[in-house]
């Protein structure tokens, strides 16, 4: 009967290092933003200023993850002036915008939420 050997540690660790980093890289892929050429979407994806980058925790298209609600749906129904004073007051864990956007920019956003596709 022939015995099994484990694979060598060294092996084993270099295995484990490009799992991980393959992991990662298809992780990090660039993944399209809708409408891109939509202001209020280039504000909500940091591509007009470097201070607000809505996406890092509600989303490439606002659909929510464990750091943040969906907003997808707020954009389509969410009375504007609740919005914006949501946005401008801060909610939760979400801190205020006040010192950072404008009224209008933050209607931008709501707009370019409004019309994103669904997936």
């Amino acid at each position: 009967m022939r015995t099994i050997r484990p694979f060598h540690p060294l092996v084993s660790a270099a295995f484990m290092a490009i799992s991980l980093l393959m992991g990662f890289v298809i992780g990090c892929e660039k993944k399209p933003i809708p409408l891109p050429n939509h202001p209020g979407g280039q504000l909500f994806h940091g591509m007009k200023r470097a201070d607000v980058r809505c996406a890092r925790c509600h989303g490439d298209r606002g659909e929510g993850s464990v750091k943040a609600p969906a907003l997808v749906q707020g954009g389509k129904t969410l009375p504007q002036d609740q919005f914006v004073e949501t946005v401008l007051e801060g909610r939760n864990r979400m801190p205020p915008f006040r010192s950072v956007l404008t009224e209008d920019e933050i209607i931008s956003i709501m707009d370019w939420l409004s019309k994103v596709p669904p997936k």
